[in-house]
């Protein structure tokens, strides 16, 4: 059977990191915009394990399920939905270079990871806030300038664990190596 191919315990264990992504994200810490969330650790995991299409399908879906069951559809749930989707792609594309890296090297690429998304996040809460007439200058900017420095830091601490689970699953043999 080829690497490659789809297994059902591939995707059941993609079903339960979408499950737990969207189980995290009630158990988060909340400070006006600024959000502690270890809902992105099942994405982070979903594409070092399978790569940046699990990443991508657990991220989205799971922050789908999110947006649906908290806020409905709206005309921004897409641009929310982005921020997560892409924790799972880029992980999943920088993969075989945090595998190879040194810790210091897996530290910047994840907090790079961190900032691209914490500017998608922004982008959405500009969008929202715009369309829905809560746009302060504070609000966007400097809570934005926070969130960033929150995901600089939070994006590595939840991807060096995220890395010590993969690899643990798979000598356990929840999942096998994928090459993509």
């Amino acid at each position: 059977m080829p690497k490659n191919k789809l297994s059902v315990r591939r995707i059941v264990t993609d079903a339960v990191l979408i499950a737990i992504c969207y189980a995290l994200s009630f158990l988060s810490i909340k400070a006006w915009v600024i959000e502690i969330s270890f809902k992105f650790l099942p994405v982070l995991l979903a594409a070092l394990l399978f790569g940046t299409a699990d990443g991508l399908i657990v991220g989205a879906l799971g922050a789908f399920a999110e947006q649906m069951l908290s806020y409905g559809f709206t005309p921004t749930t897409l641009l929310w939905v982005l921020p997560v989707a892409a924790y799972g792609v880029l992980t999943g594309l920088c993969r075989k270079n945090l595998a190879a890296s040194a810790l210091p090297a897996k530290i910047v690429l994840f907090a790079a990871i961190g900032v691209v998304c914490s500017l998608l996040n922004t982008l959405a809460f500009y969008a929202d806030s715009k369309l829905f007439g809560y746009y302060t200058f504070e609000l966007i900017v400097l809570n934005g300038g926070w969130r960033l420095l929150k995901d600089a830091i939070l994006t590595p601490v939840l991807g060096i664990l995220a890395l010590e689970l993969a690899k643990r699953l798979r000598r356990a043999g929840v999942a096998r190596e994928v090459s993509r």
